[in-house]
């Protein structure tokens, strides 16, 4: 759901000298350990915690909170360098509010919501600088919210009424810094539902509580007219019977999450829109104190549109004669390929922190020093 959260380079090359040698035949057929690659860059973005960031060219835009109920937003250039950094504003009527984002697409448009005497309010500031706008709801609705947008001002998110949750779109058309419905439409309602994503392309993941009441992930296309927002007929999938949950998607319409079969460990996932689950490999296992363990991906929380896609998750270590799972680990994926510990590549990076990628394969997580974003 799109709640609060209240937890909130250098490239180093290593010369490898193997010894000295004598002639040239023998340098000819010596085999020369190459240096191991660079080390990522780490943009430590201070204090706070970053939830979404964009893809532009020459720079990336970050958004989430400052870890102390305000909003923020961050810039980052191509090299690494920390370029802007502001906190967010909140809506002048307010006493004492608290502000977060959520989301910001790449024309900088960005949405969250806001909590006040009178409630949660969902937002979206037309630039970082802008006072923020409120999304229209109906009156009798409470809690309402908002989560993604997309390039096109799609913006997706609920409110509750008598009849449960409602997962709604607003269309929006952004213009010097001044907003605009154009629509707003209801796709479903249920007992529980929260879009994690919507792409340009349309695609929308979500999750919703079945009649069961257990929870399962979807995945449906939304299409804008001109006049109204509509669902495309036959878009609409159930990922897994059993329970689920869905934590991104990207243009493809490939949807991220998690699942569980029956009782055991939940698993994390990557579905195509044809049904294929693709390979997410798994770090090596081992022995502790005389118990053999594997390490599971439990949770995938982000993927971009790379070729093969690349995801961010978590994984845990699991005991199968004990059935107990301890320790977490941050990992980047790339699909049917490798597998990476974030931990191996930045020593104080704070698991279970890890929340997006893009395209560039840019990360966002944190460190014990405060927020931060990986570059690849």
């Amino acid at each position: 759901m799109f709640g609060k959260q209240k937890q909130l380079g250098r490239w180093i090359a290593i010369a490898m000298v193997t010894g000295l040698v004598c002639t040239s035949d023998a340098w000819a057929q010596k085999k020369v350990k190459p240096p191991p690659p660079p080390s990522p860059k780490l943009v430590n973005l201070g204090p706070g915690v970053p939830t979404a960031m964009n893809q532009l060219d020459g720079f990336v835009e970050i958004v989430g909170h400052n870890g102390a109920g305000v909003g923020r937003y961050w810039m980052v250039d191509s090299t690494g360098a920390l370029v802007d950094s502001l906190d967010l504003a909140s809506l002048p009527d307010a006493t004492d509010p608290e502000t977060w984002a959520t989301a910001i697409n790449n024309h900088g448009t960005i949405v969250g919501s806001q909590y006040d005497e009178t409630g949660l309010r969902p937002l979206v500031w037309p630039m970082p600088q802008s006072l923020p706008v409120e999304l229209p709801v109906p009156e009798g609705t409470y809690w309402p919210q908002a989560g993604p947008i997309n390039d096109d001002g799609l913006v997706l998110g609920g409110w509750w009424d008598d009849n449960g949750q409602n997962l709604v779109a607003w269309k929006l058309s952004i213009s010097g810094g001044n907003v605009t419905v154009l629509g707003r439409q209801v796709i479903l309602t249920a007992p529980r539902v929260w879009a994690v994503g919507v792409t340009n392309s349309g695609y929308v993941a979500y999750t919703a509580e079945g009649p069961s009441g257990l929870d399962h992930a979807f995945r449906l296309m939304l299409t804008w007219d001109g006049l109204q927002i509509s669902e495309v007929d036959g878009s609409r999938s159930q990922l897994f019977t059993g329970s689920s949950e869905a934590t991104g998607v990207n243009e493809a319409g490939t949807v991220s999450g998690r699942y569980r079969i029956g009782t055991g460990l939940p698993e994390a996932f990557a579905m195509t829109v044809s049904g294929e689950l693709l390979v997410l490999p798994q770090l090596p296992g081992g022995k502790e104190k005389g118990q053999t363990y594997e390490v599971r991906n439990t949770c995938a929380l982000g993927l971009n549109n790379a070729s093969p896609v690349q995801v961010v998750g978590w994984a845990r270590k699991y005991f199968p004669a004990s059935n107990k799972v301890t320790d977490h680990y941050d990992v980047r994926i790339t699909a049917n390929t490798s597998i990476t510990n974030l931990k191996d590549e930045v020593s104080n990076w704070v698991n279970n922190s890890v929340t997006d990628i893009n395209d560039a394969g840019w990360i966002l997580g944190r460190t014990t020093n405060g927020a931060a974003v990986l570059l690849p």
